[in-house]
């Protein structure tokens, strides 16, 4: 499996425009990008004036989009994205070109811009930190969804003398690691190679 983040802050605006027969389709944003340990996978955090300036509440499509895409990378590509906010700054919207199916559809094709254009591969954890206790602590909580064990996880990969900071401080600091932490998954990939 391949685990990427977007360590560096993007800036910008994606649209989605298209004329299908008398009616068009139209969505655009503003959007902030940056990595983010407290999050799983995917994020999305609208700013506080995006849904007062739109025709309708969007903000399920937001999130579904996104959900889609980073489950279709996932599933379809085996890629992994790991600790990456979308903050939603300002949207642009019409009341008649808009649907949620425009929304998800530019959500999803966003989230995975974000994995093939700005995606960097997560640093592999190094042999020595795969100790046989973080391997077993790996797989108890990956077989049990036993996430109540990410503290001991952490614990034996400090001991072990991991270092890396993107994930020691997703292991300390995600609320979520559901429904499965991504550093257990890379746990579990390297001991496939």
């Amino acid at each position: 499996m391949l685990f990427l983040t977007v360590p560096q802050r993007k800036n910008g605006t994606e649209t989605y425009a298209r004329q299908t027969g008398p009616l068009g389709e139209f969505f655009a944003f503003d959007y902030e990008i940056s990595c983010d340990p407290t999050v799983e996978g995917v994020g999305v955090q609208l700013s506080p004036d995006v849904i007062p300036c739109a025709a309708w509440d969007y903000e399920p499509d937001i999130h579904a989009g996104a959900r889609v895409g980073w489950e279709d990378a996932l599933y379809d590509d085996a890629v992994r994205l790991c600790c990456t906010k979308i903050h939603v700054l300002r949207t642009r919207d019409n009341p008649v070109d808009t649907s949620p199916a425009v929304v998800r559809l530019l959500l999803i094709s966003f989230v995975r811009k974000l994995i093939t254009v700005w995606g960097e591969h997560v640093q592999r954890l190094r042999p020595e930190w795969l100790t046989s206790d973080a391997i077993a602590l790996a797989r108890g909580i990956h077989t049990n969804a036993a996430l109540d064990g990410i503290p001991a996880l952490t614990d034996a990969l400090l001991e072990a003398g991991c270092d890396d900071p993107l994930v020691m401080e997703h292991l300390r600091s995600c609320p979520d690691h559901g429904p499965s932490c991504w550093v257990v998954e890379m746990i579990l990939d390297a001991l496939k190679s």
